[in-house]
Formats: structure tokens, C-alpha cells, sequence
């Protein structure tokens, strides 16, 4: 299949691969070659594309995916790094912090809540993909003790 990733600043990857993983909102999303055509929404995480035996994981932020016709790929999101960008000390801080405040989070979920959690989310998927300790597309790998539930999601 022929993977593109873009993001705001152009494109971040390029290639083939014979299995994408990516984290859809309702859940880890598998492609092969052949698979039909979808549109899907993604949220922060990691991205995992295969060729042969070797994984390339991807940090990514949230976006979409789409799934053409002609085994084409196209993942569209505010963010790409390689394990190769990625600064683990800087990203394992930032989950230690984020994930520290929204365990002593004791007002109603705002904003700043949600502000507090992609931050979280998008330290997590770059430890997870600068380590290779990523299950399942990444975010929620390594559960965060006590952090209040998510507000539901008004369109279900």
C-alpha cells in the first residue's frame, strides 16, 4: 500500500507498507492491501506501519485517515514524529506532569481539562513510540492512575 502522512507543515512520511495500525477514536484501526475504502477519524497516538518484519512507529496528533481505492493511504493529522525526533526525557516529563494534574483534578471538566489531556495524550504516544512500549495504536498503553472519566461524547 502507498502510505502518505500530511500535516500542516507538508508532508511527514512517504512509502510502502503492508499493514498501517492507527488509532481511530472509536478504537485501533487495522489496514491491509485490499481493504475498502473509509474515511476515519483519529485521535492522538501512535501510528504503526509495517514492511516486512520491521515497524516504523509514528507520534501522531489527532486527524483523520483515509483509505482509497488502489491500496492508498492517506493519514492527514496536526502532528508526525519519528522515534528519531523525539526527546524522551522532554516527553516523559511532560507525561509525569500532565498526568500528575489531572490526577488531583477536583473541578468540573472544562476546557482546560481537555486542554490538559491532549497534552498528556500527545506526551504519551511520543514515549510510547520513542520506547516501543505501544499496544494496540498507543494512548492507553500505560493506564494513568485515578484521572477523572471523559465527558461523553454528545453526537452517541
Amino acid at each position: 500500500m502507498k502510505v502518505e502522512v500530511l500535516t500542516p507543515r507538508g508532508p511527514a512520511y512517504q512509502a510502502e507498507a503492508d499493514e498501517l495500525r492507527a488509532p481511530g477514536v472509536m478504537g485501533e484501526l487495522g489496514i491491509l492491501p485490499g481493504h475498502v475504502p473509509l474515511l476515519a477519524a483519529l485521535r492522538t497516538g501512535v501510528l504503526l506501519l509495517i514492511r516486512g518484519a520491521a515497524e516504523h512507529p509514528f507520534a501522531i496528533g489527532a486527524g483523520y485517515m483515509e483509505v482509497g481505492l488502489a491500496d492508498r493511504v492517506l493519514v492527514l493529522t496536526e502532528a508526525c514524529l519519528g522515534p528519531s525526533q523525539i526527546d524522551l526525557a522532554t516527553a516523559q516529563r511532560e507525561l509525569d506532569d500532565t498526568t500528575a494534574q489531572l490526577a488531583r483534578w477536583d473541578r468540573e471538566l472544562d476546557a482546560e481539562w481537555l486542554e490538559l489531556e491532549n497534552r498528556r495524550a500527545w506526551a504519551d504516544a511520543r514515549v510510547e513510540t520513542k520506547t516501543g512500549e505501544y499496544h494496540n495504536g498507543g494512548i492507553g498503553a500505560r493506564a494513568a492512575p485515578n484521572l477523572p472519566e471523559s465527558p461523553p461524547n454528545p453526537a452517541f
